[in-house]
């Protein structure tokens, strides 16, 4: 056999690849006190216990830092939550009113990509108390930190719904307004062109306001008159914006669900 049929017909040798070997991790500080320690002389429990309770002191101030980072993110990208359903609320004295509101459908289609994107997820929870709901937000980010933003309120209603209707209506209330609270976002109305509009709300809309003021007990009217207009940031009833009416409304409503 010549050399050329050699070299054609000789098996192929295959030379292996050369794996790159992996950096050295970088030592552990917390490893390099705990040896500094010893060293010093220190007992070796004690100086373990003190290093695991500084870690985990690190561990947690870390994800807090992360989770306030990723909340202040999720707010920039999180569109406007708009109010579009609309609820018709007769008070005591006979008159009725209707405002807006966003359903927690919605605010939970709104803010969920966002929310995801960042790392959160939440969940609730309920607690029942004779005829009181508290429900609770809770915030999780992946590094681990967890924020709750509570909302309490009253289960009893003067209207015709039953005990199971009450109950539900008064659970999607606590949890819109407690993951709106929770993750600091605000609702708006769809349409906000009126909002530089001066114009004044009308006669039987101040009827309205003043009617779910009256509600309130003779002795604390007064207090309840006085820190709505300061709420609202007017002399009077009268002088109310029309743009600011819902806003008004909302606030009387917060007011008259806790003073139950």
């Amino acid at each position: 056999m010549s050399v050329d049929d050699a070299l054609v017909h000789s098996p192929t040798i295959e030379i292996p690849k050369r794996v790159p070997t992996p950096a050295p991790e970088p030592a552990s500080p917390f490893l390099e006190l705990f040896q500094q320690a010893i060293a010093k002389g220190m007992d070796g429990v004690a100086a373990m216990e003190t290093l695991h309770k500084l870690h985990t002191q690190e561990r947690d101030r870390s994800a807090r830092l992360a989770f306030h980072r990723a909340l202040s993110a999720f707010q920039a990208a999180c569109p406007p939550i708009e109010r579009k359903s609309e609820a018709e609320i007769k008070t005591a004295s006979g008159t009725s009113f209707k405002y807006r509101y966003a359903e927690f459908d919605e605010i939970a289609r709104v803010v969920g990509p966002p929310l995801r994107d960042n790392g959160f997820s939440y969940s609730f929870d309920t607690e029942m108390d004779a005829d009181k709901m508290e429900v609770t937000f809770v915030l999780r980010h992946v590094d681990g930190h967890e924020e709750r933003s509570r909302f309490k309120l009253p289960t009893a209603t003067k209207s015709a719904m039953s005990i199971q209707q009450a109950a539900g209506a008064a659970l999607s209330f606590g949890k819109r307004n407690a993951m709106i609270a929770g993750l600091g976002i605000a609702v708006s109305d769809p349409d906000p062109d009126g909002a530089g509009d001066p114009s004044t709300i009308s006669e039987e809309q101040a009827a309205n306001l003043r009617a779910m003021i009256d509600e309130a007990p003779e002795a604390k009217r007064e207090v309840v008159l006085r820190r709505f207009l300061s709420y609202m940031a007017t002399a009077s009833i009268a002088e109310i914006r029309a743009a600011d009416f819902k806003k008004a409304v909302g606030a009387l409503e917060t007011w008259k669900r806790g003073a139950k």
